[in-house]
């Protein structure tokens, strides 16, 4: 009788980490489920081999952002998405200030989206740049919150 009892009592144990891994990682779960935001699919050019995200606050040349954002000056193969608030003026002044020859665009609600489901798996707020590098077959290799 308390061999049956200490079973269920073990698997009780297990079904409760189950449940707690499967709650705490079910935003990283659901973001590689989930592919990129059409809008980036369409801009996907041969040519991109990274993404820059730029939802978080203010960048600016000398804090470690816009080092970062910097020192992808010379790449034409990254491609800068920007909140779609961003206009056209703005845009221009981003790659003017930081000499950017890659492609910047502007994303959509559905961007808004993944990048909210790349800050809950990287337990960070809501408005965050992240830094994506594609594989071949334009699948995230590695990523970054920067």
């Amino acid at each position: 009788m308390k061999k049956i009892a200490l079973k269920y009592r073990i698997l009780f144990l297990f079904a409760v980490i189950g449940i707690y891994l499967i709650v705490t990682s079910y935003p990283c779960l659901r973001l590689s489920l989930t592919g990129f935001p059409e809008i980036l699919k369409v801009n996907l050019d041969k040519g991109i081999s990274k993404i820059v995200f730029l939802y978080g606050g203010g960048i600016c040349g000398t804090c470690p952002q816009g080092t970062f954002i910097f020192s992808l000056k010379d790449r034409q193969d990254v491609l800068f998405v920007v909140p779609k608030k961003f206009s056209s003026n703005e845009k221009e002044n981003l790659r003017m200030a930081f000499m950017l020859k890659g492609k910047i665009i502007n994303g959509d609600s559905e961007t808004a989206d993944y990048i909210a489901r790349v800050a809950a798996c990287s337990n960070k707020k809501t408005k965050i740049n992240y830094y994506a590098e594609l594989d071949q077959n334009k699948k995230i290799k590695a990523g970054k919150v920067f």
